[in-house]
């Protein structure tokens, strides 16, 4: 696991994680998706890039940046990128309406929306956002310069919105040090080490989910993403790729259960179920 070295040299800034593996291990493969693989060292210079823009665009320490990305690599540098220009990320679920985004940009205060082409042309309306708030992740450079900048542990590093589910999504605040330690005691009680796979099922926006790349980050590990509703596809990418380490909720739980390639079928990777 990357621990960063105490002393008045250390930068809390949690976007200093991937940064710090990609120094390390520079072509190790953090993302898995399909055919495509992603190294550290390309998700690093991708967020870079991100972390440029932004800066570019004027972004302060503290202000806040939604994001409405639907491929794994943008979104993972996305998160990075706005953490390492000191913002806090907003990260939204690209299935998400109108709306429920307008509701994040508002109630959020975020100045910037990242988003990927694809989830906004889908939409049943344009998104209602102030004028030049959009950053279409998809016209960014591959590469970037530069480092995280200086924050501090209690800084808040992402508001992370509730489902909705009982009412309008709620906001809740993450700090860097939050960040840090939860990557910490996860790695540490499930045991994750450089060799795994870990499959991302969850989506970014969902705190557990976004926990697994965190985790893969901290650790060297490679994060296979498969974000299909049919647990067929789920199981066959875990046989596939395979994938050592499966994060889920019960409704998850629940399909795969109730599936033959799931529980007669042996996956001989598979060393983890949490």
């Amino acid at each position: 696991t990357v621990t960063p070295a105490p002393g008045p040299s250390f930068n809390p800034n949690f976007a200093w994680l991937l940064w710090q593996r990609a120094a390390a291990d520079p072509h190790g493969v953090v993302l898995r998706q399909r055919e495509a693989v992603t190294s550290y060292a390309a998700l690093r210079d991708r967020a870079a890039a991100v972390a440029c823009a932004l800066r570019g665009r004027g972004l302060a320490p503290g202000d806040r940046v939604a994001i409405f990305v639907d491929h794994a690599a943008d979104a993972a540098a996305a998160f990075f990128g706005t953490l390492a220009a000191g913002g806090i990320a907003v990260i939204a679920n690209e299935n998400l309406r109108p709306p429920q985004i307008e509701h994040i940009l508002s109630h959020g205060q975020a100045g910037t929306l990242i988003a990927s082409e694809t989830p906004l042309a889908r939409q049943p309306r344009p998104v209602d956002a102030p004028a030049g708030t959009i950053l279409p992740v998809d016209a960014l450079p591959a590469r970037g310069d530069g480092e995280p900048i200086e924050r501090m542990g209690m800084d808040p590093a992402q508001i992370i919105y509730t489902s909705g589910s009982t009412g309008p999504p709620k906001g809740v605040t993450l700090s860097h040090g939050n960040h840090w330690a939860a990557m910490r005691a996860v790695t540490s009680y499930l045991g994750i080490a450089a060799t795994d796979r870990i499959a991302s099922i969850l989506p970014f926006s969902f705190t557990y989910g976004l926990n697994q790349l965190v985790c893969a980050v901290g650790t060297g590990a490679s994060l296979v993403i498969e974000r299909s509703p049919l647990p067929n596809r789920i199981v066959a990418t875990l046989r596939e790729q395979r994938v050592t380490v499966v994060a889920g909720v019960p409704p998850l739980w629940g399909q795969l259960l109730d599936t033959h390639a799931f529980t007669e079928q042996p996956i001989p990777s598979l060393r983890i179920l949490t």
